[in-house]
């Protein structure tokens, strides 16, 4: 495996001659998530990739998979909260819409633009996808769930009169 850590790819290119890529990022350096998160100055993203042709040698392909904790804020009670992402990747490499189309279920197309990318930001978008719209911890977890539960069994349903209507009908 190829493990220095390179600044720009091209995904096509190391497809073709079968490279591997593994390594780390801290999180602080993704800017564009780095907005959305509490703190991420000592937590690492580890990413594999492997950079091949399919099963039946007609597809150029990029597989592999990130891992790393995110430490946000849940929701539901605005307390710190850590959340535990794994992504797995497996990305065909295409050149046109058309062959987007056309791919197995299995891949999500990534299409080559013929121009080197840099491996951080290709990361950075895998990322951006995978991350949660709304944090929550867990309903176990989170010392807001309890009290919503509640208050919600202690209300009367407004809509109860309106089963007893449609019954007499």
């Amino acid at each position: 495996m190829l493990s220095e850590l390179l600044e720009t790819i091209d995904p096509l290119r190391l497809a073709k001659t079968g490279r591997a890529l593994s390594g780390s990022y801290e999180l602080r350096q993704f800017d564009r998530i780095n907005a959305s998160l509490k703190d991420g100055s000592k937590v690492q993203v580890s990413y594999k990739l492997e950079f091949s042709r399919d099963d039946k040698n007609q597809l150029f392909c990029i597989v592999g998979d990130l891992e790393t904790v995110l430490p946000q804020v849940c929701q539901r009670c605005m307390q710190p909260m850590q959340h535990q992402l794994s992504i797995a990747i497996k990305l065909a490499i295409v050149s046109n819409e058309e062959e987007a189309e056309n791919l197995p279920a299995e891949f999500e197309p990534y299409v080559d633009t013929g121009v080197p990318v840099k491996l951080q930001d290709f990361i950075e978008d895998e990322l951006l996808l995978a991350m949660p719209l709304v944090s929550l911890h867990d309903e176990q977890e989170c010392p807001a769930a309890n009290k919503f539960k509640h208050e919600q069994k202690g209300k009367e349903n407004p809509f109860a009169e309106l089963k007893n209507l449609k019954l007499s009908n």
